[in-house]
């Protein structure tokens, strides 16, 4: 798969962290990231990719539909310093 290929050159990057969860996300794409985010030592975060209300839009899910947990934004406020 060629996106998978970009990917892996991509994240070969420098920078800090990756988008994991998102809302067209497969549970076996998201659990992905989230494994290349630990494994590399990335920050990672969720996201519904939120416009508006309308229907059109929600395709990209709407606010809460995608989120991380306690643990998870416990992990994230220490490891970038905002807590």
């Amino acid at each position: 798969m060629e996106s998978k290929k970009d990917f892996n050159d991509i994240i070969n990057m420098n920078f800090d962290g990756i988008e994991a969860k998102y809302f067209q996300n497969t549970e076996e794409d998201t659990q992905y990231f989230i494994d290349v985010a630990k494994r590399k030592g990335l920050v990672y975060t969720a996201g519904s990719d939120f416009h508006r209300y309308l229907e059109y839009y929600r395709i990209h899910g709407i606010i809460g539909d995608v989120y991380l947990n306690e643990e998870e934004i416990s992990d994230f406020l220490t490891r970038t310093k905002l807590i």
